[in-house]
């Protein structure tokens, strides 16, 4: 009899966790990677906690970990490429790039390949 009480508490507790809002480890792992990396690990659980979310350092850690191994993987298959041809065409190419994504999806996309060169010049 006893067991079949605990089974009831339990069902009581999820169902009150499932009726109020409830935030998917997904959400979670994107909030991680939205903010700065440069942001210390504490800043960024007490950012989450502002946010509703209950997250550790340890939990910070492993989501940008994973990310780097993410990025060394990348730049594993991409292998190092050089550059082929006219330097100025190349130039030109990249400044209507953009101007076609606008200048601040242009610097957030730069600032990604500058991350993913560092983490593999550190291999």
């Amino acid at each position: 009899m006893a067991a079949k009480k605990k089974g009831k508490k339990k069902t009581a507790k999820v169902a009150k966790v499932a009726s109020s809002t409830t935030i998917r480890q997904g959400d979670k792992a994107a909030f991680v990677r939205s903010l700065p990396r440069s942001m210390a690990a504490s800043e960024v659980v007490d950012r989450a906690k502002e946010k509703g979310m209950i997250i550790s350092k340890a939990y910070v850690h492993n989501i940008r970990s994973a990310a780097n191994k993410a990025a060394r993987a990348l730049m594993a298959k991409e292998g190092k490429k050089t550059v082929k041809g006219n330097k100025a065409k190349l130039e030109s190419q990249l400044k209507e790039l953009v101007i076609a994504l606008g200048p601040a999806r242009a610097k957030k996309l730069l600032s990604q390949v500058e991350v993913s060169l560092a983490i593999a010049a550190k291999k």
